[in-house]
């Protein structure tokens, strides 16, 4: 079983990091130009299929969570828990808020910009 790592081993390893880097600049160039498409609400679930991409890329080849340790894995599943749980908390949150219309007033701090309005008894 060998052991130790050779010159070779160390171009393969930064030749797929670097290969994995410009994966990631091109889902970046990706996600940059599907903001530009018209999708509608099919444009959202494009961003997220490309951050979900990303984020796996990053977990396994960054963070080498593949080959961590058990509770290394842990953490990384507990944050995502976490961030779903959190992220359905905010859609549930802005679902279910109404939104009713508010009297537009003039702030009292500041000046009018407007002329004042013509007196009812008076006339030009």
């Amino acid at each position: 079983m060998k052991t130790e790592r050779t010159r070779d081993d160390y171009g393969r390893g930064a030749r797929r990091l670097a290969a994995v880097w410009v994966a990631l600049l091109a889902l970046l160039m990706l996600s940059f130009g599907s903001a530009y498409l018209r999708l509608g609400a099919f444009n959202l679930v494009v961003s997220l299929v490309i951050a979900a991409i990303k984020i796996g890329l990053i977990a396994v080849f960054f963070m080498h969570l593949p080959r961590a340790g058990a509770w290394s894995r842990l953490a990384a599943w507990a944050a995502a828990v976490l961030l779903m749980v959190l992220g359905t908390l905010s859609t549930f949150e802005n679902v279910t808020r109404t939104r009713g219309e508010a009297a537009w007033q003039l702030p009292a701090s500041v000046p009018a910009m407007l002329p004042p309005p013509p007196a009812a008894g008076r006339s030009r």
